[in-house]
């Protein structure tokens, strides 16, 4: 079967969907590294219904949603001037998230995000994407790597009171 692969903006008619993706894929990503209380904690904080509205309000800010076959997969969110959640030398964008869902991983559909993100930078006419990672996170790491992402710092990212390292990664475009 082949598969059709689509980019969608996501706006706040996407809300409701955008959360469930978003709660779904951050629990299965990080839901086994950490305490469950401060994991319930942050996702009520970082992905409750009216902050993602914020989110997907803001100007500077990009969410697409990647579906196969007409099914959500995954999505992306993308910042650039002062939605990015540091500030950042030059002109910039931040891959701020960029998950796909468990039953599509290993599909290449999270390449095809990393190369959306590239295209869009590439049309913005930025110099430089990045994103935080967490350190322990080696198989995104390497993701990242393959395409060109080197460490250019670090820190501090908490879940709850637990206080995790994020590894800065940039790629020079």
């Amino acid at each position: 079967m082949t598969q059709t692969i689509e980019f969608v903006r996501c706006d706040v008619k996407d809300v409701e969907i955008l959360q469930a993706v978003s709660v779904e894929t951050f629990t299965d990503t990080f839901g086994s590294e950490n305490d469950p209380q401060h994991l319930e904690d942050y996702l009520k904080q970082s992905y409750g219904r009216e902050k993602l509205i914020q989110e997907l309000e803001r100007p500077d800010s990009f969410f697409f949603f990647i579906k196969s076959n007409e099914e959500i997969a995954g999505y992306l969110k993308l910042n650039v001037g002062a939605a990015q959640t540091e500030p950042m030398e030059g002109n910039t964008l931040e891959l701020e998230r960029i998950y796909i869902r468990s039953a599509y991983q290993g599909t290449g559909l999270g390449k095809r995000l990393l190369e959306k993100t590239l295209e869009i930078a590439q049309e913005q006419r930025m110099d430089q994407v990045w994103l935080g990672v967490w350190e322990e996170n080696h198989h995104a790491i390497r993701f990242y790597q393959r395409f060109g992402f080197v460490q250019t710092g670090a820190h501090s990212f908490f879940m709850g009171e637990d206080e995790q390292v994020d590894w800065i990664m940039t790629k020079t475009l």
